[in-house]
């Protein structure tokens, strides 16, 4: 992690983005998160959606340069540092037209949407002290700890949807811990979880 905050941007998806810390650098498994939504989407017009929690401005960037032109993303973040850095990368792309973004929390995200995509922290609490030393040392813990089952930020993001969801898909996309996905459908959710490359349940759609 350290050498990507000294070169201070990064390469993600077919975007570059800058990094500063304590923001989460952009993880590769990530990307297939982009695939996946865009995959899913496919050509169907373009697509109005939200990007809650979004750091570096990283995910929600990404879809926009993959998605249908004329597609808009609204970014929530409750950190400031997020919502500077998530601006200026949209500048830098050209993308800002297209690009709104404010410090609000996940549970407060107004407007009306297709889809949610979110990359909430999601690591339960007692897996933190598992964590590499150098991510402990340059990166937020607060954008890593996801509560006592990972999923504490995820049910805010969840919770919310239902009101600002419209359209025929209304789905929430959602980069998880692997126990995530079956955690939500035992609460009764519409849960599909989907592998990264590496094979890991990774990520999760919630149809609502």
């Amino acid at each position: 992690a350290r050498r990507r905050y000294i070169v201070g941007a990064w390469g993600f998806h077919d975007v570059e983005v800058l990094v500063e810390a304590p923001l989460l650098v952009p993880r590769p498994e990530t990307e297939e998160l982009v695939d996946l939504v865009a995959a899913w989407w496919g050509s169907d017009g373009p697509a109005r959606f939200a990007d809650a929690g979004c750091g570096t401005g990283c995910l929600g960037l990404a879809l926009l340069n993959a998605l249908p032109a004329g597609s808009s993303c609204v970014a929530v973040d409750v950190s400031p540092k997020a919502v500077a850095v998530s601006t200026a990368n949209a500048a830098r792309l050209g993308l800002d037209g297209a690009y709104a973004v404010s410090e609000t929390p996940a549970a407060a995200l107004e407007g009306a949407f297709d889809f949610i995509v979110s990359n909430p922290p999601y690591i339960p609490s007692a897996d933190l002290v598992d964590l590499d030393a150098e991510v402990g040392e340059w990166e937020d813990p607060g954008a890593l700890d996801g509560g006592p089952d990972g999923l504490a930020v995820a049910r805010d993001v969840l919770d919310r949807a239902s009101a600002v969801l419209v359209g025929s898909r209304r789905s929430v996309w959602l980069e998880l811990d692997p126990t995530g996905p079956g955690l939500l459908r035992a609460e009764g959710f519409s849960c599909r979880s989907f592998d990264d490359a590496a094979g890991r349940v990774r990520f999760a759609r919630v149809d609502l």
